[in-house]
């Protein structure tokens, strides 16, 4: 394919919104994915995807956005359309550390905090490990294939040479928040079912027998059935992993107005 300046518009424009979705991403806006390996990634998923989408029929609307002006106006519109993407993905996929917030808070690991390197931020041990675990998955799976793929999708429902129409509807985003909230207590849940017990155990315990020191035994004890329902319940992860992804991909179609 001959290079013309028509092909040279369309690969900035899809470079500027493949490039505001990996900021914005889930994994790939994380420190630990260095600006070189993201800046590799987008120009690359640019490369492959400009032959492809060149060939779409331009509409009528790229003909009356004609000029630098348009131009600059089309390419800020991918920035947002990218980052709308990155977010809606990043906020359902977030539901992993929040359950591992849950679980500390309940197993009394939050007051042990160390820094993730990934995201800059002090955690405690288990919303760490559930990030870590998050991220493990979504490559094991595959689900990162998907999440490629809706982006992917998104320039057939928003085409390079329109503006796309963001809904910023207050009801949708509330959903899509309480989604993330009600998915990380589901992810949370047998553990937080096994330490609920657990406390009310040791709760009888100190009735039964006053003098002993509940308090230093039920640390070991919460610390071993936090250890032993978290082991049982990883075989659930990926299930909600895949429906994550998809909600994902659902609320980005909704927000652009597709």
């Amino acid at each position: 394919m001959a290079v013309s300046l028509a092909l040279v518009a369309d690969f900035v424009l899809i470079m500027a919104r493949t490039m505001a979705w990996l900021y914005a991403a889930p994994v790939f806006s994380d420190r630990g994915f260095s600006t070189i390996a993201r800046t590799t990634t987008a120009t690359a998923l640019a490369f492959f995807l400009t032959p492809v989408l060149a060939q779409q029929a331009p509409s009528p609307e790229a003909a009356e956005l004609a000029g630098l002006g348009g131009f600059v106006m089309l390419a800020a519109g991918q920035i947002l359309a990218g980052l709308v993407l990155g977010w809606v993905a990043s906020v359902l996929l977030t539901a992993f550390e929040t359950a591992g917030h849950h679980i500390d808070l309940m197993s009394g690991f939050s007051m042990a905090t160390l820094l993730d390197p990934q995201s800059g931020n002090s955690v405690a041990v288990f919303a760490r490990f559930t990030r870590l675990l998050f991220v493990t998955l979504l490559f094991a799976t595959g689900a990162h294939h998907e999440l490629i793929r809706g982006f992917v999708l998104s320039f057939r429902a928003v085409p390079i040479d329109r503006q796309p129409d963001i809904a910023f509807d207050v009801p949708v985003v509330l959903a899509l928040l309480a989604t993330m909230l009600v998915a990380s207590l589901q992810i949370a849940a047998p553990v937080l079912g096994a330490l609920f017990l657990t406390e009310v155990t040791l709760a009888v315990a100190q009735r039964v027998a006053p003098t002993a020191n509940v308090f230093m035994l039920g640390l070991s004890v919460k610390t071993l059935i936090t250890l032993v329902v978290l082991g049982s319940a990883l075989t659930f992860y990926p299930l909600y992993l895949e429906r994550l992804v998809s909600l994902s991909l659902d609320a980005g179609s909704t927000l652009l107005g597709a």
